[in-house]
């Protein structure tokens, strides 16, 4: 896991206003929206992308609705009404019943045995009361995260509802964000399925500790800030707008993959350079 220290809620919040939209584009990509980080920077400023499915550019502005809400409400109690109202935002205009629990049958694609059952609410509350019981908050994120995606609580936006959910327990905590890259996104998206199909918890905990939270990295002996961090994202994000084929995306998500790699080891040699120093 990522070491995050001298982590105030306030820089945690800061950090993901700065990251926002970086995070909803990794959201996006892991949606199956197969949307580059210039396109989703153009939707989060209010600009027209043509090339885009009017359903997917709905989705990314409703992220950043419910993202801001998020934001804004860091210190509200988490309770299924909370839950119900940041669903809201996801599925606004989109998904049948938006921040209502679901109330019919629903599959999981790809799934063949397992069928989440239709959502009790007074049976739902007791749950999540259980689950905010975990004193240690990044595990009491890490197992809403596993709740949420499951359970499947509403009809559509059951993983986007869970990033957000679980993010909320990390910011308010002072913990990072979970921020899946597309690096990862193959091996995320099997374990996910091994957990909805099997119920194969422990590889899915594993992978969301140790690949999944982002932060201000830090070792003992460095920072890496939060402008450096900012200054790394809008790089990657020239980058891609100066090579971006709109003809061929896969070829950007390669890229994108590319410039993961190469921040990576950007980030290694600063920290070797700053114990050097010292």
């Amino acid at each position: 896991m990522t070491d995050i220290k001298d982590m105030t809620r306030e820089k945690n919040i800061a950090y993901a206003k700065r990251m926002l939209v970086d995070i909803i584009w990794k959201q996006a990509n892991i949606e199956g929206i197969n949307v580059t980080f210039p396109d989703t920077q153009t939707i989060i400023d209010n600009g027209v992308i043509s090339d885009l499915l009017p359903s997917d550019v709905i989705a990314i502005v409703n992220l950043k609705r419910a993202w801001y809400k998020l934001l804004d409400s860091v210190d509200e109690p988490l309770s299924l009404d909370y839950i119900k109202a940041i669903h809201a935002e996801i599925g606004h205009n989109l998904v049948i019943d938006s921040g209502k629990l679901r109330n019919g049958n629903v599959g999981i694609a790809g799934c063949k045995t397992y069928q989440p059952p239709v959502p009790d609410e007074a049976q739902t509350k007791l749950t999540l009361a259980k689950l905010m019981g975990i004193n240690n908050p990044e595990s009491r994120a890490f197992e809403l995260y596993l709740w949420l995606t499951k359970s499947q609580l509403f009809w559509d936006g059951n993983k986007r509802i869970a990033h957000l959910i679980a993010n909320k327990v990390l910011i308010e905590n002072s913990r990072g964000i979970i921020n899946i890259s597309q690096e990862y996104l193959a091996e995320f998206n099997l374990l996910l399925h091994n957990y909805y199909e099997y119920d194969a918890r422990d590889p899915l905990l594993s992978f969301l500790q140790g690949k999944a939270i982002d932060g201000i990295l830090t070792t003992s002996s460095s920072v890496l800030s939060l402008d450096d961090k900012a200054k790394e994202v809008r790089a990657a994000a020239k980058d891609r707008a100066e090579r971006t084929n709109p003809n061929n995306p896969k070829d950007d998500i390669k890229r994108a993959k590319a410039v993961v790699s190469a921040q990576s080891t950007r980030q290694s040699k600063h920290v070797q350079k700053t114990k050097k120093v010292r």
